[in-house]
């Protein structure tokens, strides 16, 4: 592992494209994440997360790191990175020994590593995800043993804290990889990998500790592709005609085709996984990358012998080959202190508290784009008081039509946040180390169904911004439109989540009516319980095939050509459970199992229970 000289931004650099960065951003605007290499060697990552952490967290903005070397980790870090909610923090020594580590040139000792992990748990987190390699050159079973041994300590760390403090250990295989000092060393042998590997399935069964792992027989076909020549890529060819898709997914995976296709096109995956002699020319030869072969060369040389090659960013040139008068590397320094950054607060009216009178001060009007919120501090002298900032309830509407009917709720409710935000809707967040928007929504519907009438319960500060719809529509997805967004007195109470009775509609697309026998004999059957109903509702029993029956509100025939029904549902009143419109075509119609999947259902109107009395189809507008 050399470690080449880098280009480091400096704080305010960054912080500037952070800022602008969150003012024009299109994406998920709650999060913002440092790449691994950034968070791993950029020197002053302390004081540009506190600057971060300082400057975004009024808008509910995170930090997140991917992982993080053990020697960098602090309690100021840890601090800045928990602002907002807490993640699991990601700590990589890829190897369980510390021989191993330092055949790397990662010189991470275990007591660094370990107070890292009894500093996180102790700032409040509560998960842990390690990183290791297994195959690696060199590497025996007792540094297998070692990685257990290292797995079992960081329990017994995580039992001096109170709470569930857990580990995610992610196991990975050893793949050469061109212009590296390893790039000569072989694949290790699957057997071998695969007996390592069962020995840790088989040790680490902690309560504590989750293990994972990648196939090794997916780093096999890997390590053939990485330092493959263009004959691999007749192989890939053959691959690809044969049927491999989205082999990153473990179910699409298949190792089987792929040594088909090696076979069929003449290559031998076992030749381009050895050892390949150090004179050998290698395929990527020719490709200048800045870092010489003979540097490359070096550091094989040095990992074999456990000499520390110490990173060039402090000034000690390694002479790894980048060309040039190094006038575009800037080298680190010790940490800037962090400069209050000047933000600009909306201030809000505090009430004057005079007997049960109230008066309010004109509101500060902030610049475009400023969504940060500041209560006024006390001030006896002038009669202000802190009081807490009441958010409004209001009721969102929206409709799930065409492409937009293939989204899931959770989804759904993550597009129409973040086109809340994007809106400049300032919303009211739950407290706790993982804050989320206050909503209360509406059942979620099957995955496919259409609906008309779809609800949010949501709290949010000040007034509605000016043409809050087309803004947020703007941002939404084809067939996702929010239809108004109004006030809603609901005294506490979120009664968007307590339907009373559902109207659905179902279709039968290409159905003609009594020509196909299976629509034709529902047809009669839903003829025969219109009149049943009609007689129930003048007083007279009638026998239904479902228990549910009583379920039933309404029903009628929409149209016969195609085939349309119509139905209304009302909730039971003992459990609250609402009857599946699926559930009402196969249990009460007796519809066949696969003509109800044939059946385009569309949620047409919903009625609600409000403050303790049922409200007739709440109506926004």
């Amino acid at each position: 592992m050399p470690l080449l000289p880098g280009r480091l931004l400096v704080s305010p650099d960054s912080r500037a494209q952070c800022r602008r960065h969150h003012e024009t951003d299109q994406r998920d605007p709650q999060e913002y994440g440092q790449s691994r290499d950034w968070s791993a060697f950029n020197s002053q990552v302390e004081c540009l997360t506190k600057q971060m952490a300082r400057a975004f967290s009024k808008d509910k903005v995170s930090i997140s790191l991917p992982s993080l070397r053990a020697d960098m980790f602090s309690v100021s870090l840890a601090e800045n990175v928990g602002e907002v909610k807490k993640n699991g923090f990601t700590f990589a020594p890829e190897a369980g020994s510390v021989r191993m580590r330092k055949f790397i040139n990662k010189n991470i000792s275990n007591e660094e590593l370990f107070q890292a992990i009894e500093t996180a748990y102790r700032q409040g987190w509560n998960l842990i995800k390690l990183y290791f390699m297994i195959g690696l050159p060199t590497e025996t079973s007792d540094d297998i043993r070692e990685l257990v041994d290292l797995i079992r300590e960081v329990g017994r760390i995580g039992r001096k804290f109170k709470g569930g403090k857990n580990l995610n250990a992610s196991i990975g295989t050893f793949v050469p990889k061109s212009f590296t000092p390893f790039q000569w060393d072989r694949f290790e042998d699957l057997q071998v990998i695969n007996e390592r590997l069962n020995y840790l399935k088989a040790t680490v069964r902690f309560p504590f500790a989750r293990l994972k792992w990648h196939d090794p027989k997916e780093c096999f076909i890997e390590g053939v592709l990485s330092r493959g020549d263009r004959r691999v890529g007749q192989a890939l060819l053959k691959a690809y005609q044969l049927g491999c898709r989205f082999d990153g997914w473990d179910e699409m995976f298949n190792y089987d085709l792929w040594m088909k296709a090696f076979e069929e096109s003449g290559v031998d995956p076992h030749f381009y996984n050895r050892d390949i002699g150090l004179d050998e020319v290698l395929p990527w030869d020719f490709i200048n990358i800045g870092v010489s072969k003979k540097f490359l060369l070096k550091e094989r040389e040095r990992s074999y012998q456990q000499v520390q090659t110490y990173d060039c960013k402090w000034g000690d040139c390694r002479g790894c080959g980048i060309p040039g008068n190094y006038a575009d590397i800037k080298l680190a320094s010790q940490p800037e202190q962090a400069v209050e950054e000047k933000l600009v607060h909306l201030t809000l009216p505090a009430p004057a508290v005079s007997g049960t009178e109230f008066s309010e001060k004109p509101v500060a009007q902030p610049p475009s784009g400023d969504r940060r919120l500041t209560i006024p501090k006390s001030d006896p002298a002038s009669g202000l008081v802190d009081a807490p900032l009441s958010a409004k309830p209001y009721v969102l509407h929206y409709t799930k039509k065409g492409p937009a009917r293939f989204l899931s709720h959770l989804n759904i409710m993550k597009l129409i946040e973040q086109a809340m935000i994007r809106a400049d809707l300032r919303l009211r967040f739950t407290e706790g180390f993982n804050p989320h928007p206050k909503f209360a929504t509406s059942p979620a519907i099957p995955l496919g169904m259409t609906s008309q009438s779809e609800y949010i319960q949501l709290e949010a500060y000040g007034e509605l911004p000016e043409n809050l719809l087309a803004r947020m529509n703007e941002y939404l997805p084809e067939g996702l439109v929010i239809q108004s967004i109004v006030p809603f007195e609901s005294k506490g109470k979120w009664s968007v989540t307590q339907p009373l009775r559902v109207t659905y509609k179902a279709r039968i697309e290409g159905s003609t009516g009594g020509e196909t026998p299976a629509v034709g004999e529902l047809l009669g059957r839903a003829n025969d319980l219109i009149n049943h109903l009609c007689d129930h509702y003048k007083g007279n029993d009638f026998w239904c095939s479902s228990r549910d029956h009583e379920r039933i509100v309404d029903l009628w025939i929409q149209s016969e050509r195609p085939l349309e029904i119509g139905f209304t549902l009302s909730v039971n009143p003992d459990s609250g459970a609402l009857m599946k419109p699926r559930d009402f075509l196969e249990q009460v119609l007796l519809c066949p199992p696969d003509l109800a999947k044939k059946c385009l259902i569309a949620k047409e109107s919903v009625h609600f229970t409000t403050a303790g009395r049922e409200n007739h189809e709440l109506t926004v507008s």
